[in-house]
């Protein structure tokens, strides 16, 4: 996974990483243990994203050093500071997550023949955005005097993810509400996404494998050249 190389377009793993951190994320800003925890994970799903699309040995190693070098000082941060220690590992997780989408989406739209891996980077490239508003709705509240949601001040974690799945996904429950404009702008701005996600991306990916694009050879001839950073 360390090495950096020709993309393996295999995103079994990267699923499965986030899936482990849809489980923790409800419990990023519960102690400091399980958030640095939480934010070793979101590095791993960096660097796994990376070698999925073929970054380069030097993009990779920078990405681990910079993901060290954070989790040493979100440690630190919340030794010294707790609510601030809280805000600014919430945030920093939420930096580090959106990496991966634009590289998942980029790599697709470059391949000429889409196969069930494709379908599989788009849907993992979902769930980090969905990843992606949890953490910046915690961070915003936390950050904020004022509560996020319009019901109160949110105790539990957990509710930010609910809340950033359900606009994801456009469910619309209303039992959480956003209370300030800047929640609402990102509430629009997650919901566009999302709709470009499923009613674009995913079904123009299921819609070329049914109407004969048929799964990418297992060779890497019919790819076009790929200059993620490769070193």
């Amino acid at each position: 996974m360390l090495v950096g190389g020709p993309p393996t377009d295999r995103y079994g793993v990267l699923f499965i990483e986030l899936l482990a951190l849809v489980v923790l994320a409800p419990f990023a800003s519960s102690g400091g243990s399980v958030r640095l925890v939480t934010f070793v994970l979101a590095v791993a799903i960096v660097v796994t994203t990376l070698r999925a699309v073929g970054a380069g040995l030097v993009v990779v190693r920078v990405a681990l050093l910079a993901g060290f070098a954070l989790a040493a000082a979100l440690s630190w941060v919340s030794a010294t500071s707790g609510s601030l220690g809280n805000s600014v590992g919430v945030a920093l997780i939420a930096c580090v997550v959106v990496i991966g989408p634009p590289l998942l989406v980029r790599r697709v739209f470059r391949r000429r023949r889409f196969g069930v891996q494709d379908v599989l980077a788009a849907l993992c490239a979902y769930l980090q955005v969905a990843l992606f508003f949890t953490y910046v709705y915690t961070a915003v509240d936390l950050f904020s005097r004022d509560p996020f949601f319009a019901q109160g001040a949110s105790t539990a974690a957990s509710d930010y993810l609910y809340f950033s799945f359900v606009t994801m996904l456009t469910l619309g429950y209303g039992d959480l509400t956003p209370a300030t404009d800047l929640g609402r702008v990102l509430i629009i701005v997650e919901t566009l996404v999302g709709q470009i996600f499923l009613v674009v991306l995913v079904a123009y990916l299921v819609g070329s494998m049914v109407g004969g694009g048929g799964p990418v050879a297992e060779s890497h001839g019919d790819r076009p050249p790929d200059d993620v950073g490769v070193a």
